[in-house]
């Protein structure tokens, strides 16, 4: 792959785990402490308090392992 596509890929992987992994998690504090945010499109906080904790977590540590081995990919190719 190209080095411009693996950066691409790394990007969205990126923003896929922060957005779906980081702001629920980030919700789930500031809403258990009363207050009430709810990202946009933050799809794990569809499920019930401790599913969508779990399934949160998982999209970080996925999208860290995926961003681990785009980078990987991208420096074995030079």
């Amino acid at each position: 792959m190209d080095k411009k596509t693996v950066e691409l890929g790394q990007a969205i992987v990126a923003l896929v785990g922060f957005w779906e992994g980081l702001a629920p998690l980030i919700a789930i504090v500031i809403n258990s402490s009363g207050g009430s945010w709810q990202p946009w499109l933050a799809f794990p906080l569809e499920l019930g308090l401790p599913h969508s904790a779990i399934v949160a977590v998982a999209v970080v540590v996925g999208a860290v392992a995926l961003v681990v081995l785009l980078d990987r990919a991208k420096t074995s190719r030079r």
